[in-house]
């Protein structure tokens, strides 16, 4: 009985422990089965976000490539017009003169594309303009030998009736970027991911040539001007025609501190200085060289009346008429308290004088040497190239090239209008960005290094605080100073390489030296005839003729650093067409 009960016993507790461990087991592999439906489902989303984040940040890459396609189409197009139109071997620049012709240019695309900008991805670019309007800004080009195909462009040409004018338009440039990114699926197959970018910007084509890109100084006032007291010269582009021995020079600057006392004493110490230096009388180049400088060499013209002062000694005055003994011939000195020259040195033959200019100095007659005193007299600055009756034969040539059409145009087509003073200052690493037309309301004061091609213009005065440089030969720089003047520091001594319109001069200054063209409306030299000099004391102009338009060498392309419009094709509610 015992016996029995004790197995009954035994037996329930087996059970009860078999029913424990089953119990066990089922929450074991529950809790298992959750933590995998768990792990599975978070593996899951971060597989699916992470596929996510991967298609949009290749989709991101894409857009950033588009966006470096349109930057790369600001620069291909502006780089477009750093190259002449016409280069060294006469091959004409198809698509800058497809985009200078008003006709053409409403045509016209460019396409290209970049395949290697980086690993699995590329970007397309097409540049086309539309809207576009014609402005006062264009010009003929003025050589007289072109390509065949800018024959229709030339101002002087017999096969046109109707020459057609190069740039001068406005409108709309549209750019077109693709960028694509190369990805790999969750599929383990490569697709491309595309974005479409659509900028539209303002862009203008214009003609920047200087006010009278021809002439070194042009006076459009009809005042009575007096050029006298300290130093004025004037280089055409000619001087390097002429080689003149470097030893004279050297000896001659020499000279001129010991040009005291009377006028025979000076005169004694010319003879004396010219019998004992060695002097060989200057090289000229060939012909063909100095009829090819001197079609490209500046002039000068006045309005008015302009009465010059020459030195009394300088290289091409008197020298050979010591040296050559030619004493039938008439000799000139000037006055010593003054260095003016309107000419390239022994090239006064060659420079074109219009209008009633002046010279006053003193005749040595046949021996003056003796005791014979020499003779005051006044009459036309060279005998063969100054044209005082200009203005007769060409009443309607009074007005300078291109002031009327800046200053009437400038604030209806100019890039940029700053109402208010403003400053302009560049430094080697970060130059003065040039761009178009820019008209300032106010005065402006500048400095240093530019880099571009630009007119400003300036209703006041300009105060010029250092030197004005320009970082290389394609950057062009026109100052206008509407109705005030160029303003510089007492005592400064400054080199400007721009073109200058003022209407009333400069003032100050001790030293200016003007590397490109001057004009003025009066020029303000000095007070009168006897009065005090209000220009800088020593004054020059050095004309550059890379200012003139000879072969489309001026214009210039400015496009709106801001968009107009900005969309991706297949936005939300936006057609692909919107302009």
């Amino acid at each position: 009985m015992s016996s029995a009960s004790g197995q009954a016993a035994r037996f329930a507790r087996g059970c009860k422990t078999e029913k424990n461990s089953a119990s066990s087991y089922v929450l074991v592999m529950g809790t298992i089965s959750v933590i995998f439906i768990l792990g599975f489902s978070f593996l899951f989303s971060f597989l699916s976000e992470y596929s996510q984040t991967y298609h949009q940040g290749k989709s991101q890459a894409a857009y950033y490539l588009a966006e470096a396609g349109v930057e790369r189409a600001v620069y291909e197009l502006k780089n477009i017009f750093r190259t002449p139109l016409v280069n060294e071997k006469n091959d004409v620049n198809e698509n800058l003169l497809k985009i200078l012709d008003y006709h053409t240019a409403q045509d016209f695309q460019l396409s290209f594309a970049d395949g290697d900008f980086a690993k699995d991805s590329k970007y397309f670019v097409k540049i086309e303009f539309f809207d576009l309007k014609q402005t006062p800004f264009g010009s003929l080009l003025r050589e007289k030998e072109v390509p065949p195909k800018l024959e229709q462009y030339k101002k002087d040409t017999a096969s046109f009736a109707n020459p057609k004018k190069l740039g001068g338009w406005q409108g709309k440039l549209k750019i077109t970027a693709t960028g694509t990114v190369r990805m790999l699926t969750s599929g383990g197959e490569l697709k491309d991911i595309s974005r479409n970018l659509v900028v539209i910007r303002d862009i203008k084509v214009m003609d920047l040539t200087p006010i009278a890109p021809e002439y070194t100084l042009f006076i459009s006032g009809e005042k009575t001007e007096y050029i006298k007291e300290g130093e004025f010269i004037l280089e055409h582009g000619l001087s390097n025609l002429i080689v003149i021995a470097q030893g004279f020079i050297d000896d001659f600057q020499r000279l001129l501190p010991y040009l005291k006392g009377t006028m025979k004493d000076m005169i004694d110490i010319v003879r004396d200085f010219v019998t004992k230096t060695k002097f060989t009388k200057p090289q000229e180049k060939k012909m063909e060289d100095i009829f090819k400088a001197y079609k490209v060499a500046g002039r000068v013209r006045t309005n008015g009346v302009v009465h010059i002062y020459l030195p009394f000694f300088d290289v091409d005055d008197i020298i050979n008429y010591f040296v050559s003994n030619n004493y039938y011939e008439r000799p000139e000195v000037g006055y010593p308290f003054c260095n003016n020259r309107l000419h390239d040195r022994f090239m006064s033959w060659a420079t074109k004088f219009e209008g009633d200019i002046k010279k006053h100095y003193y005749e040595l007659v046949p021996y003056v040497i003796q005791n014979q005193k020499p003779t005051p007299k006044v009459e036309q600055y060279t005998r063969w190239s100054t044209f005082p009756s200009y203005l007769k034969q060409y009443p309607n040539e009074t007005d300078p090239e291109n002031l009327n059409q800046l200053l009437q145009n400038a604030e209806l087509y100019a890039t940029e209008v700053i109402p208010r003073s403003h400053s302009a200052f560049g430094e080697k690493k970060m130059p003065y960005k040039l761009d178009g037309i820019t008209l300032i309301k106010g005065d402006l004061k500048i400095a240093g290094i530019f880099e571009g091609r630009g007119t400003i213009i300036v209703t006041d005065n300009i105060h010029v605080l250092g030197d004005i440089k320009l970082i290389d030969d394609k950057t062009l720089l026109t100052l206008i100073s509407q109705n005030g003047k160029i303003i510089v520091a007492p005592k400064a001594k400054v080199n400007i390489q721009a073109s200058i319109y003022s209407k009333d001069s400069i003032f100050g200054g001790e030293e200016v030296n003007v590397l490109g063209n001057y004009t003025v409306t009066n020029l303000n030299r000095q007070e009168g005839e006897d009065g005090k000099v209000l220009m800088p004391r020593k004054f020059k102009i050095k004309y550059d003729n890379r200012i003139r338009n000879i072969m489309g060498d001026n214009f210039w392309v400015s496009i709106s650093k801001r968009d107009i419009k900005r969309y991706e094709t297949g936005s939300p509610g936006q057609k692909e067409d919107d302009e």
